[in-house]
């Protein structure tokens, strides 16, 4: 008969990571060792798949029964912002990965979603160009900003060409201009500002839509949208790409060239899930894959290869399931992905 395989996934320790009591470290009984624990990547994305438990990379062994796993599942916890960012459509993934593959590693695109197990804040979607217009005319410290355009794509393309001594004025007029505001924005300008000084990153807090996620609620972002997660911890699952473009907050390669190629340069405020009234399950599907959150208990046949992590305050085990393996897990949540 067959059965669920343990896996061993590969932990990322990227600058933004948590360092304070880091949960993926305390998930996995792991010492933090004063790193940022930034993901755990639980699939089989070449640069860094997950083990079974004879230590065979999970896309070789998917790979040689000519199968594979179209989704990645994370656990993200971020105590600084991740870069302003966007993900390409496949048609543009593809075109990035022949032309850049050091920097687009595959060929595929990445809608993603994002599940809050903590408070979770965000940046995502442009706000409606009205909302924009008001904030940015009451700060004269951005007028020089204001005369690039008024539409989102002439606003971005103004902001990144710039000059830096124009750019580090303007940032710093206004930090004076706002020092004391209470307004959502300016706070959040004020907190990427003394992070990122001189970036044109910091001035997204005007143009994208600030969110919070409560645990247990969820996001979906499609290719091509801006967004930037700031502070939290949540599950992350997305078509199996590790394919950015980022244009912001970022030591990382700005490409605000592509940026301006590709992104969806329309007012929009992504969907924000619950879980429904009369239900303790959550699920949502996409063309990529299927997520399911199921408190406290699962038995099931696995329905197609599939990936399940088991969570619990204390620790977090992953398992991956080929197709009608019995399955049976208990755990305060557990996550299933499926294609």
């Amino acid at each position: 008969m067959k059965e669920p395989q343990l896996l061993h996934c590969p932990v990322k320790h990227y600058a933004w990571g948590e360092t304070t009591s880091p949960l993926i470290s305390r998930l996995l009984h792991l010492p933090a060792e004063n790193l940022p624990w930034a993901e755990l990547w639980i699939g089989a994305h070449p640069s860094a798949p997950a083990t079974l438990p004879d230590g065979t990379p999970l896309d070789r062994f998917l790979a040689e029964r000519n199968s594979n796993l179209p989704f990645l599942l994370k656990i993200l916890c971020c105590e600084r912002p991740l870069s302003i960012q966007a993900h390409p459509d496949k048609q543009t993934a593809e075109r990035l990965h022949a032309q850049f593959p050091d920097e687009f590693p595959d060929a595929n695109h990445k809608p993603e979603i994002l599940y809050a197990l903590s408070d979770f804040q965000l940046m995502a979607g442009f706000r409606s160009p009205i909302e924009i217009d008001a904030d940015l005319a009451s700060h004269p410290s951005l007028m020089a900003w204001r005369m690039g355009g008024g539409g989102l794509k002439s606003l971005c393309q103004s902001l990144f060409f710039l000059p830096d001594t124009i750019l580090a004025k303007m940032q710093n007029d206004l930090l004076r201009e706002i020092q004391g505001s209470q307004r959502p924005q300016d706070i959040l300008f004020r907190k990427l500002s003394a992070l990122y000084e001189g970036d044109a990153g910091c001035f997204f807090a005007y143009l994208l839509n600030l969110m919070t996620l409560s645990p247990g609620e969820a996001v979906f972002l499609p290719a091509n949208t801006p967004h930037a997660y700031l502070h939290g911890e949540g599950i992350e699952c997305m078509a199996n790409s590790d394919n950015v473009i980022r244009a912001g907050l970022t030591p990382k390669k700005i490409r605000t060239d592509l940026l301006m190629d590709t992104l969806c340069f329309e007012a929009t405020t992504p969907q924000q899930m619950r879980i429904p009234q009369n239900s303790d399950s959550f699920a949502f599907g996409c063309e990529d894959f299927q997520f399911t959150a199921v408190p406290r208990h699962l038995a099931e046949a696995a329905p197609a290869n599939a990936i399940y992590l088991a969570l619990d305050n204390q620790s977090a085990t992953a398992w991956f399931a080929e197709p009608d393996t019995p399955v049976s897990l208990t755990a305060d949540t557990i996550f299933r992905v499926t294609a």
